[in-house]
């Protein structure tokens, strides 16, 4: 039971105890002595407040109520939305502020009988988050059987609570064109809520374990789901979110992350780390066949996709690795073959015919008949511990990393972009949480950044940059993307050029051979006009040489 507070006297002559039966118990603290038993909830007492000239107590059975000192009969009842878990009064005793097992806190005017609520939270960690890309809301997700829609201005009020008894809500992503959200849940389900009208749309359970995982296409056509077993399903969104194609992986049973997922902009790749050890896979969106793998030093443990072709990566190592996308072609980042790199690149490719590339400087890239990437930059000692946690502002400025040493840090995508391998640059560093940054979203203006996970809080940054500032940013970025295009398009230039000098030697007549030798210059484009002769031909005269 609890111990009440004293209704103002210095020394108390009565104490109330509350137990789980549903009964208060009067005592005497001098002589320790049981003087009443009180039988006032159907349920366990949470709490027990006493004000002057009245008790309030509040149970499991969601009821709190209001007494006189000689608890004859309650005189005040209200039902809450959950387990009343603790009181407190206004020093006038005409408030009561009230707690509940929901995680809301509200203020009760005792006169008028009227409740209005302050705040709700989650009570549990919270694994899901995602920014509505429309408006400033957001929403999460959490095993405590719940998931809310949030405003992210004004109070920062709760809009919408949907309640999932059956079990842990792992993950979340808003609709890109409904107001709608799609959620993965421990029993493998997948489900589609509707937010206007706070109903469940659709239902389906392809997985045999707990879904990790959710990304939608970018035209919404398909929503893909991940499962800690290794199993990547695709839904046809247009047909009621049907499982339309399923790919099995079987990922090592140690394998320290879960899996994460990544959508190319034009919708065509899917892009897949935690399922292969070391290496992130892309594959086909459409089919999710296979396309091809990119190698790494350790296990991909986040992906989040910048502006243009980047993709970042954050791995166990504590790395974030930048890779750029190509489109069957080197566009002039990876190095000849044959060099020997560090920890980056190996192996083979995958069912699309791709197939590894070893680059200079521990770098590396693959080639795809459909789609490559090439590893441009390795940036170390990014955390001090695994950062499970990436997302790229709208404007594609700035990138946020979080993870288990619970430190946010913010910095800018072309500082991580840059080619090459080093430690981390100048960064800005967000302190607050207390426990595991499970998940990080930028609301659709890019102003706010929201952070969730152990501790069960939800934290809202302002990271409005000054707008000069963001200008300088995205100038400096065009500058450089816009030299590395040159730079790429005068390497096919010159190679298109020397084709072209070496067509421009003139193939010698047969008399010239006989009589002078064959030019070095037309040495090889010569031999391959004479092989393809036939063994014997026909002079002018029908006569028949070998």
């Amino acid at each position: 039971g609890r111990r009440s507070g004293g209704g103002g006297g210095e020394k108390p002559r009565k104490m109330l105890v509350s137990s789980s039966a549903g009964k208060v118990f009067q005592v005497d603290p001098y002589t320790r002595a049981l003087e009443f038993v009180f039988e006032l909830h159907q349920g366990p007492i949470e709490a027990i407040h006493l004000c002057p000239g009245f008790a309030v107590t509040g149970g499991a059975d969601r009821m709190l109520r209001v007494w006189p000192l000689d608890f004859s009969a309650h005189f005040l009842e209200a039902e809450h939305e959950g387990a009343v878990t603790s009181l407190s009064s206004s020093p006038d005793g005409l408030k009561l502020l009230v707690g509940t097992s929901t995680g809301a806190i509200g203020v009760l005017d005792v006169p008028s009988q009227r409740h209005a609520t302050l705040g709700r939270s989650h009570t549990d960690i919270i694994y899901g988050l995602a920014a509505d890309p429309h408006n400033r809301e957001f929403a999460t997700a959490s095993c405590d059987g719940t998931i809310r829609v949030w405003e992210m201005d004004g109070g920062n009020s709760q809009l919408v609570e949907f309640e999932a008894a059956i079990g842990c809500a792992r993950c979340l992503i808003y609709h890109p064109t409904e107001h709608a959200l799609a959620v993965g849940f421990d029993d493998g389900a997948t489900r589609i809520f509707d937010i206007a009208s706070t109903s469940l749309l659709q239902a389906h359970t392809p997985h045999a374990a707990p879904v990790l995982a959710l990304a939608f296409s970018s035209a919404a056509s398909r929503l893909f789901s991940a499962a800690a077993d290794g199993t990547l399903v695709a839904h046809d969104s247009a047909h009621d979110y049907t499982p339309c194609r399923v790919h099995t992986a079987s990922p090592p049973a140690d394998l320290p992350c879960a899996p994460c997922l990544a959508v190319t902009p034009d919708g065509y790749t899917l892009v897949v780390g935690g399922l292969q050890r070391r290496a992130i896979l892309f594959l086909d969106a459409a089919s999710l066949l296979p396309l091809a793998a990119v190698g790494l030093n350790s296990d991909a443990a986040a992906l989040a996709f910048g502006r243009g072709r980047a993709l970042f990566a954050a791995t166990t190592a504590c790395e974030i690795v930048t890779l750029r996308l190509t489109h069957g072609e080197s566009d002039g980042t990876a190095a000849a073959a044959g060099a020997t790199g560090g920890g980056y690149g190996g192996g083979g490719g995958g069912g699309g015919g791709g197939g590894y590339v070893r680059g200079g400087g521990g770098l590396s890239g693959i080639l795809s008949a459909v789609r490559g990437a090439v590893v441009t930059s390795v940036m170390s000692a990014a955390h001090t511990s695994v950062a499970d946690a990436l997302a790229v502002s709208p404007d594609g400025i700035m990138l946020v990393s979080a993870g288990t040493d619970t430190a946010i840090r913010m910095w800018r995508t072309a500082d991580v972009a840059r080619e090459g391998a080093r430690r981390a640059p100048q960064h800005e560093r967000y302190a607050g949480h207390t426990d595991h940054v499970t998940a990080l979203a930028f609301s659709a203006d890019g102003c706010t950044l929201i952070s969730v996970g152990g501790g069960d809080a939800i934290y809202l940054w302002d990271v409005a940059a000054a707008p000069e500032a963001m200008a300088d940013a995205m100038a400096e970025e065009t500058v450089e993307e816009a030299l590395r295009q040159a730079g790429a398009v005068r390497v096919r230039e010159l190679a298109f050029l020397s084709e072209e000098a070496a067509a421009a030697v003139p193939l010698p007549t047969p008399a010239q051979v006989l009589a002078n030798g064959l030019p070095s210059a037309c040495n090889g484009r010569t031999s391959r006009w004479l092989s393809d002769l036939p063994d014997s031909f026909e002079d002018s005269g029908g006569n028949r040489e070998a």
